[in-house]
């Protein structure tokens, strides 16, 4: 039995998989702190399966130290920095653990399940309470020498965007769910102006444009929930009058995957063929 776990700023979410079938996800909120988030898990886990548990995918939000055992960053969990996870959870449920970033998972579920199927080169953004990115080539995630994170491209270098905000600005500075939040003093789903999602939609497109100059992919893939109110048509207009009429615009589709399953159904692919 595979135990499936996707880590997110927000949410933690978790599920096991057997011959390739995926459980229902149990979620919960993600506690700040990694040891009581480590113990959470341990007792959720023993709640999805009485079954011996052989493997364990866990996706997370930041960049992985070079042995893939720890978080080296994460901007959404800086208490989480450092901690020996794949250490502690192996101790914990008694098996051997991967740890990965979790927009690779999710990008490779719905490169083989997903949106992206039938492509040779996928580009997986996700759009949550950061923003992560992969890129899958022939069905396996590109590790690159140290991750990809296009949500920390720079867009705004000296912050003329939010003057009071600190600069420069990113992708995930601009658009990203926690810092929306921030900024507007409210959960994003409660913002109602239009502008504010139009702008959003010019500056996402601006983050593609510079993932299709460097990564050239022959589809582009956009999930997370904070899609909900960006809106994919205005993003594709915008990106469309940025991008030079030499360079070829790929599809850009929105996810195909459910928000609660994209990531648990990539660890899963990648348990499988390992």
């Amino acid at each position: 039995m595979d135990l499936l776990i996707d880590i997110g700023g927000t949410n933690t979410r978790m599920a096991v998989s057997r011959n390739g079938g995926l459980s229902e996800p149990h979620e919960f909120p993600t506690a700040p702190d990694a040891a009581q988030a480590i113990q959470t898990i341990t007792a959720a886990a023993r709640r999805l399966t009485s079954s011996p548990i052989t493997r364990v995918a866990a996706a997370l939000p930041g960049l992985l130290a070079s042995d893939r055992a720890s978080l080296t960053w994460s901007p959404n969990l800086p208490a989480w920095q450092g901690h020996p996870l794949a250490a502690r959870l192996r101790n914990q449920l008694h098996a051997p653990v991967t740890l990965h970033n979790d927009a690779d998972f999710a990008g490779l579920g719905e490169a083989l399940y997903g949106a992206g199927r039938g492509y040779r080169i996928v580009a997986y953004f996700t759009i949550s309470t950061g923003i992560g990115g992969s890129r899958i080539i022939d069905g396996r995630i590109d590790d690159a020498a140290g991750g990809l994170e296009p949500g920390h491209q720079i867009l705004d270098l000296d912050g003329t965007l939010y003057p009071e905000e600190a600069a420069p600005a990113t992708l995930e500075g601009l658009i990203g769910g926690a810092s929306t939040e921030r900024r507007f003093r409210q959960p994003p789903k409660n913002i109602r102006d239009p502008a504010v999602w139009e702008t959003y939609a010019r500056q996402l497109a601006a983050g593609l444009k510079n993932a299709i100059c460097f990564w050239s992919p022959h589809i582009i893939i956009i999930g997370g929930p904070m899609m909900r109110d960006i809106k994919l048509a205005a993003t594709v207009r915008h990106l469309r009058t940025l991008i030079a009429p030499a360079i070829p615009l790929p599809p850009i589709l929105p996810a195909a995957l459910a928000d609660n399953i994209r990531a648990l159904r990539g660890a899963a692919v990648y348990l499988e063929h390992r």
